[in-house]
């Protein structure tokens, strides 16, 4: 539980606002998919499909590969 409580609390002061706005999603991101309700699935896979996009902006598209791989996360 510490991704959905702590880390952004504690996040939200040590990390630049870029790189806190892109974890945020990813948490919100998860959150949304735990549910189970379907109507914010779709949601939930649009935020997820954003953070792979954004990915290679903000950690280089060297590592691009590496996070690529859950776009094949069933929906």
């Amino acid at each position: 539980m510490w991704l959905f409580h702590s880390s952004i609390l504690i996040l939200e002061d040590v990390s630049r606002q870029d790189y806190f706005n892109y974890y945020l999603l990813l948490v919100v991101t998860i959150s949304v998919k735990l549910r189970i309700i379907f109507s914010m699935i779709n949601i939930a896979q649009d935020f997820l499909n954003k953070f792979v996009r954004e990915f290679g902006n903000l950690y280089g598209l060297q590592f691009y590969s590496i996070i690529r791989c859950t776009t094949l996360l069933p929906q």
